[in-house]
């Protein structure tokens, strides 16, 4: 299996490498995919295409670092100074974990876990509030099940 590039800067290159096909019980099963999300990058093209109409789940374990010393989980920090300085989305915490569903989908905060429904589909992009991300260390594991 070839490892995925640490790309440093906005976008990484697609987390294909990781994407694990894995098919559950029933006539027609949820699929569920689990990816790697570096926190260098902004955005991850995941490779994953949601369709319209559909519901899915996303979930991320893990912790990473928006300065090398303080570790914080998907759901972000509340530090006024990071948020206030460094978010691309005032309204969501500093490096909290944020998906789109295509180039110009509306950004949704995930944090630790969201169920999302979605009306017009498209390739899920995966990434970090942090208009800053080239000193960012670490990467979350992250489950996408696809429900309908």
């Amino acid at each position: 299996m070839r490892m995925p590039m640490q790309t440093k800067g906005l976008w990484a290159r697609p987390a294909i490498p990781f994407l694990l096909l894995m098919m559950l019980s029933g006539d027609e099963p949820p699929r569920s995919y689990r990816v790697q999300v570096p926190a260098s990058a902004v955005w991850t093209s995941t490779g994953i295409v949601i369709a319209d109409n559909s519901k899915i789940v996303i979930e991320a374990i893990g912790a990473i670092s928006p300065n090398g010393e303080t570790y914080v989980d998907a759901n972000g920090s509340r530090d006024e100074f990071w948020n206030r300085n460094y978010n691309l989305y005032r309204e969501i915490n500093h490096c909290a974990f944020i998906a789109r569903i295509g180039a110009g989908g509306d950004v949704q905060f995930v944090g630790v876990s969201r169920t999302l429904e979605v009306a017009k589909g498209g390739p899920l992009i995966l990434g970090f509030n942090d208009s800053n991300p080239v000193n960012n260390q670490g990467s979350l594991d992250v489950s996408v099940q696809l429900l309908e």
